[in-house]
């Protein structure tokens, strides 16, 4: 994990909803437009994911950012 800490709530509130989803780790990243070794890494905790690959993510579960931020 990045600094020995562990993810930050948001974070994984974001892995959280994937695993809900049933997709898998590489159907997400296809649909969000992403490598899925991105992925490995947010989880692993070695790399901390911009907000744009957040919502690349959310959408791609159908999520949207605004609505979850009550907007």
């Amino acid at each position: 994990m990045l600094w020995g800490m562990k993810q930050p709530k948001y974070i994984q509130a974001v892995l959280d909803q994937i695993a809900a989803s049933g997709l898998s780790d590489a159907e997400v990243c296809r649909r969000a437009g992403l490598n899925t070794a991105t992925l490995v890494r947010i989880r692993a905790g070695t790399s901390s994911p911009t907000i744009r690959t957040l919502e690349l993510i959310e959408r791609a579960l159908g999520e949207s950012p605004a609505a979850e931020a009550g907007q």
